[in-house]
């Protein structure tokens, strides 16, 4: 798969830092990428190893050249790749693996989660650095998983590390160093992926011809893969804005059984459920200020559903919505770090039917 700039989003930093260094011919022989996308990571990794294998080489791939295309489907015979494996892995895993990076590097590599770099790959790269290359006068080893080198595969990999062979580049790939050894670490030149803007992932979604009303949306959601935004895309993304309008009208009538209903139905589905339903209710709120401002509906999080939500905008545009905005904010935050999440949504009930309340009374007061 051609891989474009907007696959890389927010990554233009590295990516100029890499196009310098390739200019001057200065790309360090053993690149250390990490980041908590792995999808990312590895489409990441897979153009720098196209810039590095280019016959251009003048910091940027051309994207026309014999190795350029080869690189595209993957099919390089300098470029390879050690994943991470069990006893049961076979050479048919493997190449399903490559292919599926060649279709989408965004989709992360599906090698078990009990999959380690066992010492039998490890001297598989010492047999590839120790031949000759096949078209070109380079070589690219990415390695996934880094982090899941075992500690005799570690220290067997050190040596190489330590005395690269010309022309060869390794790129490994880690979501962050806590299991690294402390001196492949130190060998290494380490590139942190920048983290993703809500601006970024709306720019990549839109590039995937994700519909733009659900991309804003997803977009919106921090802390999400892409893959797992892509997969979101695929799905009817209006699922938890349209859950979430029962617990809407049981605030707004002050229906507690509907309200401990819609509680417990959230909590089914573990923390994320209950985050992705918070998340649902900031943008209704986010949208019902943004209403009452007189913000064009295009602007709005989820214009598609102005029209069926304008009752229940004006139902709740009698509370103080900047306020309500920072109390969900506080859950959700008391959510990411662990805080009870039952607890958590029985205090938000209570600050809003407080709110209400206060609405209600002040209402009568200025009737009488």
């Amino acid at each position: 798969m051609l891989i474009r700039p907007e696959d890389l989003p927010g990554q233009q930093t590295v990516l100029e830092a890499i196009g310098r260094a390739g200019a001057s011919n200065r790309i360090p022989h053993s690149l250390l990428l990490t980041g908590p996308d792995d999808g990312l990571l590895q489409a990441l990794a897979l153009r720098i190893a196209k810039q590095i294998l280019c016959f251009a080489e003048n910091g940027q791939p051309c994207g026309t050249c014999l190795a350029c295309q080869k690189n595209d489907h993957l099919t390089h015979p300098d470029l390879h790749f050690v994943f991470p494996t069990t006893g049961s892995t076979n050479n048919e895993d493997i190449r399903n693996w490559i292919q599926a990076l060649a279709t989408d590097p965004i989709i992360r590599c599906d090698y078990p989660d009990t999959a380690d770099i066992l010492i039998s790959s490890i001297r598989d790269i010492g047999r590839i650095t120790s031949r000759s290359t096949f078209e070109s006068n380079r070589q690219v080893i990415i390695l996934f998983g880094a982090d899941r080198l075992r500690k005799e595969a570690a220290n067997a990999f050190l040596k190489t590390l330590e005395e690269p062979p010309d022309g060869t580049f390794f790129i490994l790939l880690a979501p962050a160093t806590t299991d690294l050894l402390p001196t492949i670490l130190s060998r290494c030149q380490r590139l942190s992926m920048t983290p993703l803007t809500a601006a970024d992932r709306l720019t990549f979604l839109l590039s995937r011809s994700v519909d733009p009303s659900a991309a804003r949306v997803l977009a919106s959601q921090e802390g999400r893969s892409l893959e797992s935004l892509l997969a979101a895309a695929a799905s009817p993304v209006s699922d938890a804005d349209s859950r979430l309008d029962p617990f809407l009208q049981a605030m707004v009538t002050g229906n507690l059984p509907a309200l401990y209903k819609e509680f417990q139905d959230w909590e089914s589905g573990g923390k994320d459920q209950v985050l992705l339903m918070l998340a649902a209710l900031l943008r209704f709120l986010q949208d019902a200020l943004r209403s009452r401002s007189g913000v064009p509906v295009n602007e709005w999080n989820r214009p598609d559903l102005a029209g069926q939500r304008q009752a229940m905008m004006l139902a709740w545009s009698v509370l103080n919505l900047d306020l309500a905005t920072s109390d969900v904010e506080l859950a959700r935050y008391r959510l990411e770090r662990n805080v009870n999440s039952g607890l958590t949504l029985l205090s938000l009930a209570i600050r809003f039917r407080k709110q209400f309340r206060e609405s209600r009374s002040k209402a009568k007061g200025v009737k009488a």
